[in-house]
């Protein structure tokens, strides 16, 4: 399902991943749609159980209240690739999310573009990578994450594909 930049909102968002129960759809997109904090975690409820492994709700208008509870949400859920760029998400959300990966099969994590996303935040971010399956995740900010911080990532984290 493709329904990038239809201005949905939350309920909008809602009511599409409500209807995807018992359906093949692997992968939405939700990008571009005026969605909040609201919207995003009510997506993410409505795909516990179902067959979705790839979500988009970048260039939205979450927060790290929306990012906290999606990752609340996200264990009993089916989701490999979740992108979360061009939002308003922090340190505090990008790693809560990653910490709550554990035990799910994210691989691929995109929070590129948040603006709130710092070296420390990214720091923060690897060392709680242990026990995740994730593979890849993408921190590309408008102010890049400092080079010595990538090479830490990079030795602290060899198995990671980062994206800075």
């Amino acid at each position: 399902i493709n329904l990038w930049n239809n201005e949905i909102g939350d309920v909008g968002a809602i009511i599409t991943t409500k209807n995807v129960r018992g359906k093949e759809v692997e992968e939405i997109n939700l990008g571009d749609n005026k969605i909040g904090d609201v919207g995003a975690i009510g997506v993410i409820e409505n795909l516990e159980s179902t067959a979705v492994e790839r979500l988009s709700l970048g260039n939205n208008k979450i927060t790290d209240d929306g990012a906290i509870g999606v990752a609340k949400n996200i264990r009993g859920t089916n989701l490999e690739e979740l992108s979360l760029g061009y939002n308003k998400i922090t340190n505090k959300g990008a790693v809560t999310i990653v910490e709550y990966c554990r035990g799910t099969k994210m691989k691929k994590l995109n929070l590129s573009f948040n603006r709130g996303i710092t070296d420390e935040g990214a720091v923060e971010i690897a060392e709680n990578i242990e026990g995740t399956y994730l593979e890849e995740i993408d921190l590309r900010q408008d102010k890049s994450i400092g080079v010595l911080t990538q090479e830490l990532l990079k030795k602290q984290c060899p198995h990671i594909k980062w994206i800075f």
